[in-house]
């Protein structure tokens, strides 16, 4: 007798969420895009690595050796310059976090179930950077030498943090726009089958057949595109790995 209430707040929770989601993709989509931002691309000029991050790993037993899955992530970052193409020099002040769009390619062992896996943005490595160009600010009182004469300054974009790719920066947004989209066509999917589904479906459709001599329409249709959808968008891996590392396999040796 609860069936039809739980699955109305359920489906009410789905569509609210799905809402969201809607939000997310505009603003994916918008990223790059709005008065401010920017995406800017150059080599990186400083002494040392100025961003770096973390992630620690725990090592558990898995079927065919072992798995390494992320315990925790930490991102430390300082203020540096990068030379545009045209000669241009740029202040990047980032703001923790700051992701950077590629494998930890740095690891450093704790013990035997444990170790951290490190990423860093090298001196005079070619990247993209997404953050917000502000070309009124004037270099710090703490600037380095190679940092008089700057033309702008990067900071991290409003409410989100700042994105640095060695790759063109502009499609990776495209794509987490458009898994956005496959994470609301999931939802959706669901909220059509549970529909279809709900309410003692088959006694009904069985007594709607021997009645009418045809299944429901609305609620056939509601079953067959929510199967679609959820068929068609399963696949619910984000394109970017954002405060986050895929799990790592370590066959046994």
């Amino acid at each position: 007798m609860f069936v039809v209430p739980l699955w109305g707040a359920i489906t009410v929770v789905l569509l609210l969420w799905s809402a969201g989601l809607v939000v997310r993709w505009i603003a994916w989509m918008r990223l790059g895009k709005r008065s401010g931002d920017a995406i800017v691309s150059g080599v990186v000029v400083a002494d040392a690595a100025p961003i770096a991050n973390e992630i620690r790993q725990t090592r558990t037993k898995a079927k065919h050796g072992w798995r390494w899955s992320e315990d925790s992530f930490a991102s430390t970052s300082q203020r540096f310059t990068l030379r545009r193409d045209d000669g241009e020099l740029v202040a990047v002040d980032p703001i923790d976090p700051v992701l950077l769009l590629w494998k930890a390619n740095h690891t450093v062992a704790i013990h035997e179930s444990a170790r951290k896996r490190l990423a860093k943005l090298e001196p005079g490595a070619k990247v993209e950077i997404l953050g917000s160009l502000d070309r009124r600010a004037e270099a710090p009182p703490d600037a380095t030498p190679y940092r008089d004469g700057v033309a702008a300054t990067l900071v991290p974009p409003r409410g989100y943090p700042m994105l640095v790719s060695h790759k063109p920066l502009a499609p990776k947004l495209r794509a987490m726009g458009r898994f956005e989209l496959r994470r609301i066509g999931f939802l959706l999917g669901v909220v059509g089958l549970s529909q279809a589904l709900v309410n003692h479906l088959w006694f009904s459709e069985i007594h709607a057949l021997y009645t009418h001599g045809m299944f429901p329409t609305t609620r056939l249709v509601f079953g067959v595109v929510g199967a679609i959808l959820v068929i068609a968008c399963r696949d619910q891996r984000p394109p970017l790995e954002i405060a986050q590392s895929a799990d790592e396999y370590e066959a046994l040796k």
